[in-house]
């Protein structure tokens, strides 16, 4: 497999442990072990579900929900999960697309994907928040099993259900894909990438890719890791130097299509604006542009957000530390354990999720999923005692975060 360079595994145990398909690695749930492990992990994860909504539906019952577009005549608790927030412009973009003869709007700084999930399934349902959180929580189970897949790849299988259920129940993760989001969807695209650029698929790793940024921007931030992953496994691995330079012009031109496609967007969003960077501009809406990390953290003190809401920036910065810096510091925890790839996605992805001022620097909490891997930390150097303090926690923070999100702003 190509990832070698990146993993210790112990001599001979590459082929136990590194699932040759996805129905290989599903066979394996069938040992009496990991079948019983599965089922009390699955159990939890329902459970901490059923915790989240019911969180929701008693903040509804107690009218405590701020709505940012309360809907006359449909249930409050349908509008609280399918049309908060940011979900509203998704179902926007759903039911008339993207604005024409404008020269910026707020819907541009959305991907299409997702709306466009949402335009198949709401008429087949009936009701298009139904439909928003259904599509959500369908992406959510298919990108645990995306990411069981990954980590039977760097860790034996008991732990890799482990670790799937880490990142099933990691606070924002839980919330995010209960509601109707779209952070379900892009980490399932970018996560099955990831796995089939392991097996060598380049092809489809870049489509799934492009699924990804497709559903959300940043994911873009993979091409670059890809290119370097790419490069570095075909200059230290293939033998004949002729040979070489086939298979990386060959890997290499696989990463157009995500280039391609975003590009063909674009256009299709001049044709609509006149502006080929109208995705861009939009988050001036958002006061979003890429600093640095002390640019971020200076933001907290000065930017607009904790003026307008007589918010104390303190706490305000103190709330989404408490989420980004334990993510850099796992995805920091993967160097020691040789999974270079790993540790370079995770590094780029918190570096901008830790450079962002506006709003995706409150938003940071949910910006840092794109840094997924970090929750791959969780292997054999971890103590089994830690597993069910870590759920438990997470479920807790997890409720925390609903609350936040249907009484004020949080991610």
């Amino acid at each position: 497999m190509s990832s070698a360079i990146e993993t210790d595994l112990p001599e001979g145990a590459a082929s136990k442990l590194r699932p040759r398909s996805i129905r290989s690695a599903l066979l394996h749930l069938t040992n009496h072990r990991d079948a019983l492990l599965l089922i009390v992990c699955a159990t939890v994860i329902l459970l901490a579900k059923v915790l989240i909504v019911l969180q929701a539906a008693f903040l509804v019952a107690r009218d405590a929900v701020v709505f940012t577009d309360p809907v006359e005549g449909v249930d409050p608790l349908l509008v609280a999960l399918g049309n908060q927030w940011d979900s509203r412009y998704f179902i926007s973009i759903a039911l008339s697309g993207y604005p024409a003869g404008v020269e910026n709007d707020v819907l541009y700084a959305f991907a299409p994907l997702y709306p466009m999930l949402l335009r198949l399934a709401g008429p087949l349902i009936g009701d298009y928040y139904v439909a928003g959180i259904i599509v959500s929580n369908i992406f959510y189970v298919l990108s645990l099993l995306a990411f069981y897949l990954v980590a039977g790849i760097y860790m034996e299988r008991t732990r890799a259900i482990l670790s799937t259920t880490a990142f099933a129940l990691f606070p924002t993760y839980l919330v995010y894909s209960t509601v109707a989001y779209t952070e379900s969807t892009a980490l399932f695209f970018a996560i099955i990438s990831w796995y089939l650029l392991e097996r060598d698929r380049y092809l489809l790793s870049s489509i799934a890719l492009t699924g990804a940024i497709l559903t959300r921007y940043v994911f873009a931030l993979a091409v670059p890791v890809y290119f370097i992953v790419i490069l570095w496994r075909t200059v230290t691995q293939d033998d004949s130097s002729r040979m070489r330079f086939v298979h990386l012009l060959l890997r290499i031109s696989c990463l157009l299509t995500p280039v391609a496609a975003v590009s063909l967007l674009f256009l299709y969003f001049q044709s609509l604006t006149g502006n080929f960077f109208v995705m861009i501009d939009s988050h001036i809406f958002f006061d979003d542009h890429l600093t640095t990390p002390l640019g971020q953290f200076e933001w907290f003190f000065t930017g607009f957000f904790t003026r307008i809401n007589h918010l104390n920036p303190v706490e305000v910065l103190v709330v989404r530390y408490a989420f980004t810096i334990p993510m850099l510091l796992m995805v920091v925890a993967l160097a020691p354990r040789r999974r270079g790839a790993l540790l370079l996605y995770g590094l780029v992805a918190m570096y901008f999720t830790l450079s962002m001022a506006g709003i995706s620097a409150v938003a940071s909490p949910r910006i840092a999923l794109t840094s997924w891997v970090a929750l791959l930390t969780f292997d054999e150097r971890t103590p089994w005692w830690l597993y069910p303090m870590l759920f438990a926690l997470f479920v807790v923070v997890g409720l925390w975060v609903m609350q936040k999100f249907l009484t004020s702003f949080f991610a």
